[in-house]
């Protein structure tokens, strides 16, 4: 994963040179989340402990989630190593209804923190795609994070996730992101997936250009498909496996 965004940053280093600093920024981007994770369940199996008598089966659930966050980890400095390799992704075949259920899972916690409310509604049967498990995993994640975000900011009085999935033509399956936050401004939303433009006061400018690039790599697409004072709306497009192999 980082080494392809290094490559997106080399690419277009015309405007800014990729740095050190820019590198670091990357892998704390991407591992802060599942550190974050582990703290919140941490703090929880705790509280959970001194409960009397303590609830051992809300601990148990606490640490599995835990040791889930960790494997995330794991797998980030994995991928960093890959910055110095050539070697393939790792493509296995997906169902996005069920890879986007275990992300929803993930931030249940930021969710529950932040007060707000999710709704799905995936198409049932749909084809599945060929991607790299924790890559895919990492976008959509970084999509519900910003989207969390967003909300927990603004002064959205009803906070509302939807996560949509429907077939894209006859050639793949789209995921959307759906948020009720205050949007973004036309002229930002025309930059929002170029490396180092963020809007957050501690953003690091990029989430969103290494996801694209991601999606880009896998045959597919990442866009800003709707923004308003009432919310946006980010899609993932990927080619079918049967696409893909048509087309190899």
């Amino acid at each position: 994963r980082l080494s392809n965004a290094i490559a997106l940053l080399q690419r277009e280093r015309a405007n800014r040179l990729m740095s050190v600093d820019a590198a670091t920024a990357a892998i704390a981007h991407e591992i802060k989340q599942p550190l974050t994770a582990i703290s919140a369940r941490g703090s929880a199996a705790l509280r959970w402990l001194k409960r009397t008598p303590p609830d051992l089966k809300e601990v148990q659930e606490c640490l599995t989630r835990m040791m889930d966050a960790s494997g995330r980890a794991n797998a980030v400095v994995d991928s960093t190593r890959e910055l110095f390799k050539t070697t393939d992704h790792q493509m296995t075949q997906i169902e996005i209804n069920r890879l986007a259920r275990q992300v929803l899972r993930m931030v249940e916690n930021d969710l529950h923190v932040n007060g707000v409310t999710v709704s799905t509604e995936f198409q049932e049967d749909l084809p599945q795609i060929m991607a790299d498990r924790t890559l895919l995993q990492q976008v959509i994640l970084n999509l519900l994070k910003n989207a969390i975000e967003a909300m927990a900011a603004g002064p959205t009085a009803i906070k509302t996730l939807r996560l949509v999935t429907t077939q894209d033509g006859n050639s793949g399956v789209s995921l959307s992101v759906h948020d009720s936050g205050p949007g973004i401004t036309p002229e930002n939303g025309t930059h929002v997936f170029d490396p180092f433009f963020t809007t957050k006061s501690s953003g690091t400018g990029l989430g969103l250009s290494i996801s694209q690039r991601i999606i880009e790599d896998h045959g597919g697409k990442l866009r800003l498909t709707k923004t308003s004072s009432s919310g946006c709306i980010f899609e993932i497009t990927l080619p079918s496996v049967a696409t893909g192999d048509s087309g190899g």
